[in-house]
C-alpha cells in the first residue's frame, strides 16, 4: 500500500481535469482483523490491510460536479478466477455540484466485512451496503469490475476481462449465483468451486429523484467449504412504519436461530440516530425481554422474549437463540421533513462455529407523517380595548413549528 497516492479530478460531464494532480498522504494503515469465532483468514491465506489517506482541496462551484480517480499498478492477486488478475484496480468517486442545497457527503461503503468469504454450495450473504450522513436515498447494483482508464486518468474507463464461463450474469461461473438486494447492498453469493473471485458494487446515491452521485466497491472473497446450520429468521415485524411527526413512537425487532444455543446478534442500523433516535433493551420482566409488533399481514400485534440479552454497542445486541431491540424516536426535528428517505437496516446473525456466519435483514422504511393544520388566518384585528379582537394572533391549534412564521 502506497505511502502516497496520487489523485486527479476531473469535471463530472466534460471529462477535463481541474485540479493538477494532487498528492494524498497515508495517515495511518491497519491490518484488519479477519474473521470470526468460526473462520480465520489463515484457513485461504487472506490478508487485508486497510489504509487512510488525506487531503484538502478546494473546488469552484460547478453544476456539472466532480469526479476523481487513482489506479493502482496491474497486478490484483496471483490466482482469480473469475476476472484477469493482472487487470489494475480504479479508485472511482462522484462528488455531486458543491452548491447543491444542504451540501452533500458521498456515501460510505460499511467496514470491510470480517466474514467476507463465500461457501461452496451452499448461498451466504455479504454486506456491501453504504451509510450516507445526508439521508439520500441509495440504490445498489452489480458491475464489471474497472480495469483502466485513458491516458489522462479520467473516463471512459476499461473493465475488467472476463474468464471463461464468467460475466455480469454469471460473476461466479457455472453452478453458481450472485444477486444484490438493490435497496440494502446484502449480496448473496453461492460459488460452485473453492478459489477467489472479485465482486464490484456500485451505491448510487439520490436525492428528491434526481440521482447525484456514486461510489464504487471492488472486493476479493474467497471461496471456502463450508458447513452451514439452519439459517435464523427475522420476525414477520412490518416493512413500512409510518411516523407522525412531533410524537415519540418505539419499534420492537425480533429474531429467532433454530440453532437454540448459538451465539445470536443484532445490529440496528439507521440514518434517524443523526435526528435523535436511540435503540436500547426492553427493562426484563420476570427475567425476561418482552417485544411487540405489527405484522406486515395485519392483525393483532405478535410478541416473543428472551432472556439471555445484552447490548455489546449502542447500536448492536447479543443473545442465545433469540434476539431483539427497542428502536425509539421523537419524530420532533424540524430537519426530518426535508429528509428523502428515513429507515432502520436490521441485520441478524449467528456464529454457530460450524464455518459460516448465518445472517438475516430487512429495511425497514419510516415516511414521517407531518400533522394536518386547519390554516385560519385572520386579515384583520381592532386594538381599541373594547376586548373584542384587540389582538392579531394564529387561531388555536394551527401553529406549524417547521414552517409558520408571522411579520406585522
Amino acid at each position: 500500500m502506497p505511502t502516497n497516492m496520487t489523485i486527479k479530478v476531473f469535471d463530472n460531464v466534460t471529462n477535463a481535469q481541474v485540479l493538477g494532480s494532487t498528492t494524498m498522504p497515508r495517515i495511518n494503515m491497519d491490518t484488519l482483523s479477519f474473521g470470526d469465532g468460526c473462520f480465520s483468514a489463515s484457513q485461504i491465506g487472506l490478508c487485508v490491510s486497510v489504509g487512510y489517506y488525506t487531503v484538502t482541496v478546494t473546488l469552484p462551484n460547478n453544476a456539472n460536479g466532480y469526479y476523481f480517480t487513482y489506479r493502482t499498478p496491474p497486478n490484483r492477486s496471483n490466482g482469480i478466477i473469475n476476472v484477469d488478475w493482472l487487470a489494475s484496480n480504479i479508485w472511482y468517486a462522484q462528488i455531486p455540484d458543491p452548491a447543491l442545497l444542504g451540501g452533500n457527503n458521498s456515501p460510505k461503503f460499511i467496514d470491510y466485512p470480517a466474514d467476507a468469504y463465500l461457501c461452496v454450495g451452499n448461498n451466504k450473504d455479504l454486506d456491501f451496503g453504504c451509510i450516507d450522513s445526508d439521508g439520500d436515498s441509495l440504490v445498489y447494483s452489480l458491475i464489471t469490475p474497472i480495469d483502466n482508464m485513458s491516458a489522462s486518468g479520467s473516463r471512459p474507463f476499461t473493465n475488467v476481462n472476463w474468464t471463461v464461463g464468467h460475466n455480469l450474469t454469471n460473476i461466479l461461473g457455472p453452478g453458481s449465483s450472485c444477486t444484490i438486494n438493490s435497496s440494502t447492498g446484502i449480496v448473496t453469493g453461492r460459488t460452485a468451486r473453492l478459489g477467489n473471485y472479485v465482486i464490484a458494487v456500485k451505491c448510487e446515491e439520490y436525492r428528491n429523484g434526481v440521482k447525484i452521485g456514486e461510489v464504487i466497491r471492488d472486493m476479493l472473497v474467497a471461496s471456502l467449504n463450508c458447513r452451514t446450520n439452519t439459517k435464523p429468521s427475522l420476525a414477520d415485524f412490518e416493512s413500512t412504519s409510518v411516523l407522525k411527526f412531533d410524537t415519540e413512537r418505539c419499534l420492537d425487532f425480533f429474531a429467532k436461530d433454530f440453532n437454540e444455543n448459538d451465539t445470536f446478534y443484532m445490529d440496528i442500523l439507521s440514518n434517524a440516530y443523526q435526528f435523535g433516535a436511540t435503540v436500547e433493551m426492553p427493562p426484563p420482566v420476570g427475567g425476561y425481554h418482552i417485544f411487540s409488533w405489527n405484522t406486515n399481514s395485519g392483525g393483532a400485534p405478535k410478541r416473543d422474549s428472551v432472556q439471555l440479552l445484552k447490548k455489546i454497542s449502542p447500536t448492536s445486541f447479543e443473545g442465545i437463540g433469540a434476539v431483539g431491540a427497542r428502536f425509539c424516536w421523537n419524530v420532533d426535528d424540524c430537519e426530518i421533513l426535508s429528509v428523502d428517505s428515513l429507515y432502520v437496516n436490521v441485520i441478524a446473525y449467528s456464529l454457530g462455529c460450524d464455518g459460516s456466519k448465518d445472517t438475516v435483514s430487512r429495511r425497514v422504511s419510516m415516511p414521517v407523517e407531518k400533522n394536518d393544520q386547519n390554516y385560519i388566518v385572520p386579515n384583520v384585528f381592532s386594538p381599541n380595548g373594547d376586548k373584542v379582537n384587540d389582538l392579531f394572533y394564529f387561531k388555536k391549534d394551527a401553529y406549524d413549528k417547521c414552517y409558520d412564521a408571522m411579520t406585522i
